[in-house]
């Protein structure tokens, strides 16, 4: 009869529609895991070609000039700082920071003798640096070691730790 032809018709076409759907849906996923893996391919390569040593003496020149939104904008959150047998935790990088305390006991600026690569893989990586702060007649008023940890997240290298030993103030 005419209407089981037009019911097995209209089986036909919801039952191609239903696989067409099932096959966009895949084609979607499989092109969405694609564009997932080039992004991660292309993360690894840009943090490859950047060097975390050099993003440590960046943050010294943002710290030299005061600068807490730059030290926060190239800090990831929460920013753990472990200085002896005190932890902190902070929002950002600058919150640990106090200019003005540091100023008050004669800070004018701070210079890194040595940094050390210790590790690095795609997503973090951990510099060594030994540090002195400096008055304004150039004389050294306190020297660290640091140990800092960075990220690597939205495109740049970013302090997530540091890890001192021994005293260091922070104006605080």
């Amino acid at each position: 009869s005419k209407d089981a032809v037009y019911i097995i018709i209209i089986l036909a076409v919801v039952i191609g529609m239903a696989i067409s759907k099932s096959n966009a849906i895949q084609d979607q996923r499989e092109l969405f895991y694609q564009t997932m893996s080039a992004a991660d391919v292309l993360d690894e390569h840009y943090a490859n070609k950047q060097d975390p040593v050099e993003a440590v003496a960046n943050y010294f020149e943002y710290f030299n000039n005061a600068n807490k939104e730059a030290l926060n904008e190239h800090s990831d959150s929460p920013f753990i700082f472990i200085i002896g047998n005190e932890k902190n935790a902070y929002d950002k990088y600058g919150d640990s920071v106090d200019f003005e305390g540091l100023e008050k006991i004669g800070w004018s600026y701070s210079s890194i003798h040595s940094s050390e690569l210790v590790y690095k893989d795609s997503s973090s990586a951990m510099v060594h640096i030994n540090f002195s702060r400096f008055n304004k007649e150039d004389d050294a008023i306190s020297t660290s070691d640091v140990t800092y940890l960075l990220v690597y997240k939205d495109g740049q290298w970013k302090m997530k730790a540091g890890f001192v030993q021994g005293n260091l103030t922070m104006g605080k």
